[in-house]
């Protein structure tokens, strides 16, 4: 395990999470979606959904709202209710960027999930946002 990670893991394990939240922010995008999610899957503790809360407080963006949804909807989705909650997220997150074409794929994961409500019409409102958002890009 890298110092980092190391580190991430222990600040976040005491709810040191003013330490745990200055660290995460120097990672880059791609490193703390691998580190939580790996943390994770290796703990199934929710402390770290605790910590992800900690972040929006103080920091809320679309990418932490996103990286809050794969935590529940994957390392966590075993907690009751989890999966609902990761729809919230990943509603949030396309709220806060809702040019993100990638934000709205990631909401077509709950579209036929079995524990999740989204509704047709919901459904049908991100097929549309999708193609609207692709045929912009072409231009």
């Amino acid at each position: 395990m890298e110092e980092l990670e190391y580190r991430l893991r222990k600040y976040i394990a005491e709810m040191d999470f003013e330490k745990a939240a200055k660290l995460f922010l120097e990672l880059t995008e791609k490193e703390r979606f691998d580190m939580i999610l790996s943390l994770g899957f290796e703990t199934f503790n929710l402390t770290i959904y605790a910590f992800m809360n900690y972040l929006l407080q103080h920091h809320e963006s679309s990418e932490i709202h996103d990286l809050t949804s794969s935590l529940l909807l994957h390392p966590l989705c075993h907690l009751e209710g989890a999966c609902v909650i990761a729809l919230f997220h990943a509603k949030k997150a396309v709220e806060l960027d809702p040019d993100n074409i990638d934000l709205y794929i990631s909401l077509l994961m709950f579209e036929k999930h079995p524990d999740v409500w989204f509704a047709q019409s919901e459904v049908e409102e991100v097929y549309r946002r999708i193609k609207d958002l692709e045929s912009k890009n072409l231009k």
